[in-house]
């Protein structure tokens, strides 16, 4: 057994074999922001449970503050159920307005750039490069991080590089590598704890053929935040072996509170950056350093 606590809420998680523990606690801090294991009581705000069987046939049942996952768990599982995890504690955290976005961020003064985007689309390399520019620059994310009110609140515990990533940006990575799993390399992040203020997201598309720099009309720019921050708790993954898709936690209700909360964040603008890599890092240290792009 398990208790994760996250930003103030806990899930209790019953494994079926304390040798996905490890695994669990390692993805957990990959996908959820200031995730810790609690140790200080056993009260829990929800639970899920991981029930064996012996057939094959992988299912789940919801019944109030409660998830049972039925499987035999002869496969590792532990990657999906730290989503799905996570999903239930964007749904926690809804009520405290705190939300978990996939984002990669960099800080510099007490200033947060966000870089936005769906996997393998360059989040990561777009925010390494400005790094490269300037060594006052910190990257704290390149995964998930959690928003509340204009603030990045916290952040997911590692950074991940492919191997060829690893290589090109491995003299402005300063802790050593952690581990490797499925061709990625992972750093543990040393920041410190605080808060940023969130200036403006760049939506980077790398290439070499473009050279286009612009802010998003503000009903484009609400309707890409908005899904943005209701991608976890709508979070489009799969359960098990990509078997069975996930549940869906939204409401009316949670639904008309994000909305609220994406039209007040757009007071930070959304950039789109089609551009080569290195024109796009500098255009977001522009930025950074508060010159105006138009």
């Amino acid at each position: 057994m398990l208790i994760f606590s996250c930003l103030g809420s806990k899930i209790k998680i019953i494994l079926p074999d304390k040798k996905y523990m490890n695994n669990l606690i390692f993805r957990m801090e990959r996908f959820c922001p200031s995730i810790e294991i609690d140790l200080s009581d056993d009260t829990f705000d929800y639970e899920i449970e991981c029930s064996k069987r012996t057939s094959n046939r992988n299912e789940y049942r919801i019944f109030k503050k409660k998830t049972t996952l039925y499987s035999n768990w002869d496969t590792d599982y532990s990657a999906f159920l730290a989503k799905y995890t996570t999903q239930i504690f964007q749904m926690l955290l809804n009520k405290q307005q705190i939300y978990i976005i996939p984002a990669s961020c960099v800080i510099k003064d007490g200033k947060a750039l966000l870089f936005l985007g769906d996997f393998w689309q360059g989040k990561t390399s777009a925010a390494l490069s400005v790094l490269s520019l300037d060594k006052s620059i910190k990257l704290v994310s390149d995964n998930y991080i959690a928003v509340s009110n204009n603030y990045v609140i916290w952040w997911t515990k590692y950074l991940s590089l492919r191997e060829e990533n690893t290589e090109r940006y491995k003299h402005i990575i300063k802790s050593q590598k952690a581990k490797t799993v499925d061709s990625r390399n992972f750093f543990k992040f040393k920041t410190s704890k605080t808060k940023w203020e969130i200036i403006g997201f760049v939506i980077p598309y790398i290439n070499n053929w473009d050279d286009n720099f612009h802010i998003l009309p503000d009903h484009d720019a609400l309707r890409y935040l908005y899904q943005k921050f209701s991608r976890i708790i709508n979070w489009d993954t799969l359960l098990f072996n990509w078997d069975i898709p996930s549940p869906n936690f939204d409401t009316k209700i949670l639904a008309k509170n994000r909305l609220i909360f994406t039209k007040q964040i757009l007071n930070n603008n959304l950039y789109y950056a089609s551009a080569d890599i290195m024109k796009i890092a500098n255009y977001s240290l522009d930025l950074l350093k508060n010159k105006n792009h138009e």
